[in-house]
């Protein structure tokens, strides 16, 4: 087996390190899940569920087609592509269409907002002629290409009632609707086709009143099907004025889709896609076209180069026959999934695992999915055999002193070592003092290393919820019985004082100090954090996320909204309390992200604040959390989704990687990590284009520089302090002016004046 990533041109000049600009967004979701496909005479286009791509035949470029460039929403339901004129229509979920045409996308919310639909899913878009046929929730919907509009709808069923509308099919003079109630039919021509009366149900149909999932003509003939979970598989059926006939040829089988082409059809069974003549004779079976993993083909169609399988596992598969084929991606993680979002050494990890709703276990399979030199790679059990016997990885830490060490925490298997992208240590119950809970395994919530290189881990549903690891094996263990007992941990936090911050669900946040001698307890000092005044002052017993700033302050998220302890040195001492942060809204004051659930907050190089939230997107705050730099949603922005999962930067590049329930996206941020010196130091894009529009950034600059961009006459043109790493130019003067082509000096100094630097940018106007 072949496997192809390519990339186009066009994602060739968005994927190309610095070619992402400050302020775009970059597609990370996962094109391994693929749902559909379909083609017009020069391309090939395949679905997953929140985004398709593109193939060219004749020269293998791929072009991913997401809410980035071209499409309005995500969650696709269903697409198709008219040839006559050249337009790729995509349903989703949702009730929402897009129409592509070229380069432009015209969205058709009419189904989305009609507030008297109740199901705006959208099961089918089937073109005929000028027509498409949207099948749905809310019966048939009617788009005109030509005159493009919707210029009728057809509601089946009851008018107090309408049926759902699995699939649509002409047949002469005759529309046919496979409905979640049994198959319907109208005339054509019936003045009243778009009301319930002029539709009638095929009562003669063995079982009549059931659900039908697909509807299709194969030989003048028309075919319906009966979908089932359970053993006995599905049912296909061919329908006529005299009955209906049983296709037992494919009794037992799971048909995901029918694609009839002249005296041929192909099927994609639930594991393998067949090849079927008039009379239901196998021509020929494709089963083996992953190697280790298990086929789960979802659509397949031929033509004149490869028979064409949208596979829920593997991508797009080009199979030119049974036992010669290509998987077909775009670059991208293998699953949506992405609990905890890590980056070090230029180089993004992400977990797959997560922890259901009561902190238990999900039993998902131990993935690492890695990001690096604009690339996706996966570390799994088919490349790691020991990660077979392991599952629901939920948490990453790296390790300081060795940027390839990654440490994965899992919920029942213990801690995972990886290092080189290979598993190179579990500890467990066995080899380490972490301890195992019959019926539950090893639980590890999350670890971190402190300053020494020693890894701190949490213990769930023990009576030692936390333990340490020093770089010789030793392990040490920590119990609180007079604060907690057996209580499930969630994050872990090791601040600049060298604290240990633990969230507890449902408690609070335990806060422990070994005083640098984790090995000698005699100087330990242990403190429970709760919402009480006095006690903590948390926002809430539920703490879902947890950092420290730049200035040493710590941020805490929970269900109830986001406090800030300002000065955590004073927590053992009773002095440390949670606070409110109080913004002015015109007159009054009001408690930032008061009624948000906080789900994670991470710090960029400028000290800036990344807020995810569940249900309202992503918010960026300024160092002291008072003005709001950017709030993004699904609704102003690319975002996939307003529930936000994870979010990680990598602060070498400044880029903001969001998880969210739909899948990864990234932002490439203003700020980037400071340096300890100017050895580093760069602008970018050099030289500046014409064409260009976004700002300049300069980079590799030590925090607070004092930054002067002259032109060689020294006039300044900026004047401005870095807080983290970059700083960006809009390539305007002081009176708010473009600046002239030429050259540009870059003057940078601490400070204290100590460090110097200078460079150049080029402009061309």
């Amino acid at each position: 087996m072949k496997i192809i990533t390519i990339i186009s041109l066009f994602v060739l000049m968005c994927y190309l390190g610095l070619a992402q600009q400050i302020n775009e967004w970059k597609d990370h979701l996962s094109y391994y899940q693929t749902t559909k496909v379909f083609s017009s005479p020069e391309m090939i286009f395949c679905v997953t569920p929140y985004s398709l791509f593109s193939y060219e035949k004749e020269n293998g470029f791929i072009q991913r087609v997401s809410k980035i460039n071209y499409l309005s929403d995500i969650e696709i339901s269903d697409a198709s592509y008219s040839p006559d004129f050249q337009s790729l229509i995509v349903g989703y979920t949702n009730g929402n269409i897009d129409i592509i045409n070229g380069n432009k996308t015209t969205n058709y919310r009419d189904i989305l907002r009609a507030t008297q639909i109740t199901n705006k899913t959208i099961n089918q878009v089937k073109i005929v002629d000028t027509i498409a046929y949207i099948s749905g929730g809310f019966g048939i919907v009617l788009f005109d290409l030509s005159k493009k509009e919707i210029i009728e709808n057809y509601s089946v069923g009851t008018s107090d009632n309408p049926i759902e509308v699995n699939a649509t099919q002409i047949k002469g003079d005759t529309i046919f609707s496979a409905t979640n109630k049994g198959l319907y039919y109208s005339l054509m021509n019936n003045p009243l086709i778009k009301f319930p009366q002029a539709w009638n149900k095929i009562s003669t149909l063995q079982k009549p009143n059931i659900e039908y999932t697909k509807l299709f003509l194969f030989n003048e003939k028309l075919y319906l099907n009966y979908s089932t979970t359970d053993f006995l598989g599905d049912t296909l059926y061919q329908v006529s004025a005299k009955g209906f006939k049983k296709i037992t040829e494919l009794i037992g089988n799971n048909n995901m889709s029918f694609y009839p082409k002249g005296d041929t059809l192909v099927v994609s069974h639930n594991f393998n896609v067949t090849v079927y003549n008039k009379n239901f004779e196998v021509l020929s079976s494709y089963f083996d076209y992953q190697s280790a993993s298990s086929p789960q083909p979802r659509y397949a169609i031929f033509d004149e180069s490869a028979m064409w399988i949208a596979d829920f596992r593997q991508g797009l598969i080009k199979a030119n026959d049974p036992f010669n084929n290509e998987i077909v991606i775009p670059s991208s993680p293998p699953y949506s999934g992405n609990r905890d979002i890590i980056s070090t050494n230029n180089t993004v990890y992400v977990t797959r695992g997560d922890r259901a709703e009561n902190w238990g276990k999900t039993f998902t399979e131990a993935t690492l999915m890695v990001y690096e030199n604009n690339e996706w790679s996966s570390i799994d059990k088919t490349n790691n055999p020991p990660l077979d016997s392991i599952q629901d990885i939920i948490n990453l830490a790296s390790n300081p002193n060795n940027p390839t060490e990654i440490i994965g925490a899992t919920i029942g298997f213990g801690l995972v070592k990886f290092e080189g992208n290979k598993v190179k240590s579990i500890y467990n119950d066995k080899n380490s003092t972490l301890e195992n809970i019959i019926g539950y395994g090893v639980g590890v919530s999350d670890m971190k290393f402190d300053n020494n290189g020693n890894l701190w881990c949490t213990n769930m549903l023990t009576n030692s919820i936390l333990h340490v690891k020093d770089a010789e094996n030793n392990w040490e263990s920590f119990s609180f019985p007079t604060l907690l007992n057996e209580e499930t941990t969630a994050d872990l936090l090791i601040n600049g004082f060298n604290q240990k911050w633990v969230s507890i669900r449902d408690v609070g946040i335990l806060v422990f100090d070994d005083n640098y001698t984790p090995f000698d307890k005699t100087d330990d000092q242990v403190k429970l954090l709760t919402p009480s005044e006095g006690n903590g002052n948390l926002p809430s017993a539920t703490i879902l996320s947890i950092a420290e700033d730049k200035d040493g302050e710590i941020w805490i998220g929970s269900d109830k909204g986001l406090r800030v302890i300002y000065n955590p040195e004073e927590v053992f001492n009773n002095n440390a309390e949670a606070q409110d942060i109080l913004i002015k809204q015109g007159l009054y004051f009001q408690v930032l992200l008061e009624s948000e659930a906080i789900t994670s907050i991470a710090i960029d190089g400028g000290d800036n604040k990344w807020i995810g939230t569940q249900g309202s997107g992503v918010f960026c705050l300024s160092p002291d959390g008072t003005n709001e730099i950017f709030h993004f949603t699904a609704e102003n922005s690319a975002l996939w989704s307003n529930n936000i999962q994870s979010i990680g930067i990598n602060q070498k590049t400044g880029e903001v990687y969001i998880g969210t329930d739909k899948g990864l996206i990234s932002y490439r941020g203003l700020e980037t990590e400071p340096n300890s010196d100017y050895s580093q130091i760069y602008a970018y894009p050099n030289p500046v284009k014409s064409t260009f529009t976004g700002p300049v950034a300069v980079t590799g600059l030590v925090r607070n520089s004092e930054v002067r961009i002259t032109d060689l006459a020294g006039n300044i043109v900026l004047k401005t302090i870095a807080p983290g790493g970059q700083i960006l130019w809009d390539k305007k003067d002081t009176n708010g002016n473009m600046v002239a082509s030429g050259v540009y000096l870059v003057f940078v100094s601490t400070l204290d004046g100590i460090q110097r630097e200078v460079t150049k940018i080029f402009i061309a106007n």
